[in-house]
């Protein structure tokens, strides 16, 4: 039973917890992310992250019915090694 005096994004459900999970783990140490993830990390809108998708220019999956755009195919698109700082793409 949580306390509604509580600090800790854990005891507010799953939503709470990836939210504090997002905080913590850079981009660049994830296998995936969402859409919206992917558009607001390269500056791109989600419309034209799905046309890459669609085209193949990006590998996504989709995992337990959401679709999840590989984070080495974002960083590769970008320009960006792995261990590099974040980078805005050229749209």
């Amino acid at each position: 039973m949580s306390s509604k005096g509580s600090n800790s994004e854990l005891h507010r459900g799953t939503e709470g917890a990836v939210k504090a999970l997002e905080r913590r783990l850079p981009i660049t140490e994830r296998y995936g992310v969402t859409v919206q993830m992917a558009a607001e990390f390269s500056g791109i809108s989600r419309s034209r992250i799905y046309e890459l998708l669609a085209a193949g220019e990006l590998e996504g999956k989709i995992i337990h019915g959401r679709r999840i755009v590989v984070v080495q195919s974002l960083l590769h698109m970008c320009g960006e090694a792995p261990s590099a700082k974040r980078k805005l793409c050229a749209a």
